[in-house]
């Protein structure tokens, strides 16, 4: 769709005919200066990314207990 295109439907953004990967915006009659950029929809934080967070958390906590208790150990 070249920019003097015009979509038959009503107001809204949509692809931008003159910039691909944009969107701009039809005010039902005609395009306006206005353009947005298209986001891409981000990941779902998942049940395992989740579960991943967790245990390493744990990990990185028993971790620092062993090292304080090893420099416990050492000062005592």
């Amino acid at each position: 769709m070249s920019s003097d295109q015009k979509p038959a439907l009503g107001p809204g953004w949509y692809s931008a005919p003159d910039l691909p990967g944009a969107l701009r915006y039809w005010d039902g009659e005609e395009w306006t200066e206005e353009y947005e950029v298209k986001k891409d929809d981000p990941e779902p934080v998942t049940s395992w990314v989740i579960a991943k967070g967790i245990l390493l958390g744990a990990v990185l906590i028993a971790f620092a207990v062993w090292v304080l208790a090893v420099l416990w150990e050492i000062a005592s």
